[in-house]
């Protein structure tokens, strides 16, 4: 429904590795205790996951469908440096309810851009 969550899991970094080998989960977010036949799923080339909790540094903006890099490069190369933490692992895209889909190239999604983070060592 229009209330339903929409993540996208990046697993590798865009930077590093070549566009055509970087994976990518588009998932929405279940409710706790749902329960699913996972074999099903598995068929229809669905899976469960869950991510991590930890400690995450996000970065909440209106951001269009060509802005997503921007963003990406404000949290890491911009706000990361600077924090105090380091990245720890992994990194996901949040679009909160409610969910809207446009083809209007200046609509804006509500999303919050994580990256999962610990506290840099001290020297």
């Amino acid at each position: 429904g229009p209330e339903t969550a929409a993540l996208g899991v990046s697993w590798d970094n865009p930077g590093l590795t070549p566009p055509e080998r970087c994976r990518y989960d588009a998932c929405v977010a279940l409710p706790e205790g749902f329960a699913a036949d996972e074999q099903a799923l598995a068929q229809d080339g669905v899976c469960l996951q869950s991510l991590p909790a930890g400690l995450y540094g996000c970065y909440r903006r209106p951001t269009r469908m060509d802005g997503y890099m921007t963003a990406w490069n404000e949290l890491i190369g911009v706000w990361l440096p600077q924090s105090g933490y380091e990245a720890e692992g992994t990194a996901f895209e949040y679009s909160h309810p409610p969910l809207a889909c446009s083809d209007d190239p200046d609509f804006a999604c509500d999303v919050s851009f994580c990256i999962q983070v610990r506290r840099q060592a001290r020297e």
